[in-house]
């Protein structure tokens, strides 16, 4: 059983430990220490803690400084210091990460199980904010959709290998497509292939979703995402699983490229339509 959430921080901690006896100022501490980790849920999960989950999760931290500050102090300070990187990239870069982090954390959350106080606290936050994500985008429409309609494709074809006598064996590429649908639906599958040596490493992510669209802002609410991995040299460790539903935003641009119009992630890649 996971019994303290600084387990599931997705960073290298800071070295050291802070020592020595709590004194008057602590309660300060503790404060800001908590303001800290809020600053960051709201930016993981894209929402604004209530004054009411404010004060809920100022006294779930109490308990856990209570009981080893020390520990806790250093979990925060190493994850404040990578969130500080974080926000100083792009938002499209911290769109990914954001999507990185979530991928693994929520999971974690879920099998912290019921007696995790925090565990079971973020999860409440993070599945509030989903649900009033999805419910905006439906009160909203689905905005000038029609935009988007069709099948959009990006590619990357990387470096073959050739065995000893002179086969093909297979090369490194990506293929990511999204397909919007007139009714707002959309549907993206991404396929990577790595060649090692002469084994060749195949990503497959599928995912359905409805999309969403205000001026060149684009917000789609996925559902759980597939996901497999395919190792021709390790097939014992292959497998699929699920990742959790999650909300994905991008500012999009359309520009024509050699006479091809191209749907552009700002920040990001370009894709081209194909039939």
């Amino acid at each position: 059983m996971i019994t303290k959430l600084k387990r599931l921080f997705l960073l290298v901690l800071c070295a050291g430990l802070i020592g020595g006896a709590m004194n008057v100022s602590a309660q300060t501490s503790n404060q800001s220490d908590t303001n800290s980790l809020i600053s960051y849920y709201e930016w993981l999960f894209e929402t604004q803690f209530t004054s009411d989950e404010r004060r809920e999760y100022n006294e779930i931290k109490e308990e856990d400084y209570a009981n080893d500050y020390a520990d806790e102090k250093k979990g925060i300070n190493g994850l404040m210091a990578t969130f500080a990187k974080t926000k100083a990239k792009n938002e499209s870069e911290q769109a990914r990460i954001r999507s990185v982090i979530l991928s693994s954390f929520i999971k974690q959350l879920e099998d912290a199980g019921s007696s995790n106080k925090e565990a079971v606290f973020l999860l409440s936050v993070y599945n509030k904010a989903q649900e009033k994500t999805s419910q905006e985008a439906e009160a909203n429409g689905t905005g000038d959709i029609g935009a988007f309609v069709g099948k959009w494709v990006w590619t990357h074809t990387g470096t073959g290998t050739i065995s000893t006598g002179g086969a093909y064996m297979g090369g490194n590429g990506s293929r990511f497509t999204y397909e919007f649908s007139p009714n707002g639906d959309v549907q993206f599958t991404g396929i990577m292939n790595v060649m090692q040596g002469g084994c060749s490493q195949q990503i497959f992510r599928s995912i359905r979703g409805r999309a969403s669209v205000s001026g060149d802002n684009l917000t789609i609410s996925w559902q759980p995402e597939k996901f497999t991995r395919d190792f021709s040299c390790d097939a014992a460790n292959n497998y699929t699983k699920t990742m959790p539903a999650r909300i994905e935003r991008h500012k999009i641009s359309f520009k024509t490229d050699l006479g091809q119009r191209q749907m552009c992630f700002v920040g990001a890649e370009c894709f081209s339509p194909t039939n």
